[in-house]
């Protein structure tokens, strides 16, 4: 069997508990739904009923897939600054929050460590003005330390595990009410086959080259990028 370091999963044993999802940390939420990727389910925490406003403030360092969401349904992004040790400054988050004057700040905690833990100060100005606070656990979904206690939570379950879609967005208050479009079984059936060709090149079951399994991988993430709105998740 072959060794890997990164690149793309392929097929493994899944536990037995099918089923159960946890988060660590996070506290009952009220709602929650699955969605094709966690871009669509950034769109459609975007889509929910914002009172008309579309301003929001972004951390400098971040995925452009944060990004493309927020401009593809139209808001105006402004960004605050992240710390070298990838913390926030309260005071310079602060001034940028009363200067953008957003009605949704976004945050998030980097590769899986607590980098959030002097926001309490940031949360309740938002609070008190009226601000949704989203946080993105995508990087931190199984770490355990203890959430922020924003109003929305947003995370892309496909970093994490051997399957073909998986966006979630949470509410700690709200019911979720964007259903989005109908699922895309074309992803099921295109990732299926990426995972079973690498299996078969990582455990030398049958003749499968890198390029081929490789290939079959950019077919997938290349049609993945063209269901950039809204879907719902297979089941």
């Amino acid at each position: 069997m072959l060794q890997e370091i990164g690149s793309d999963f392929w097929n493994y044993p899944i536990s037995a508990e099918v089923g159960k999802f946890e988060i660590a940390g996070l506290a009952r939420t009220a709602d929650y739904k699955f969605y094709i990727s966690g871009r669509s389910a950034i769109r459609a925490f975007l889509k929910l009923n914002h009172g008309g406003k579309k301003r929001a403030l972004l951390p400098e360092f971040t995925c452009e897939t944060v990004v493309i969401p927020f401009e593809k349904e139209g808001w105006q992004i402004s960004y605050y600054p992240v710390k070298k040790n990838l913390k926030l400054d309260s005071g310079a988050v602060l001034k940028k929050i009363s200067e953008a004057k957003p009605n949704v700040f976004y945050i998030q905690s980097y590769f899986g460590f607590n980098t959030l833990e002097d926001t309490q100060r940031i949360i309740s100005y938002c609070r008190q003005n009226g601000i949704l606070v989203i946080e993105d656990l995508t990087q931190c979904v199984f770490s355990n330390f203890e959430k922020t206690e924003a109003d929305f939570y947003v995370a892309s379950l496909r970093k994490f595990f051997a399957v073909p879609e998986g966006g979630l967005l949470l509410s700690s208050k709200a019911p979720i009410t964007v259903q989005g479009r109908p699922p895309v079984v074309e992803m099921i059936e295109l990732a299926d086959r990426a995972f079973r060709l690498k299996d078969a090149y990582i455990h030398h079951e049958f003749a499968v080259s890198k390029k081929e399994f490789m290939d079959a991988f950019c077919e997938l993430k290349s049609r993945f990028a063209k269901y950039d709105d809204v879907y719902q998740i297979n089941n």
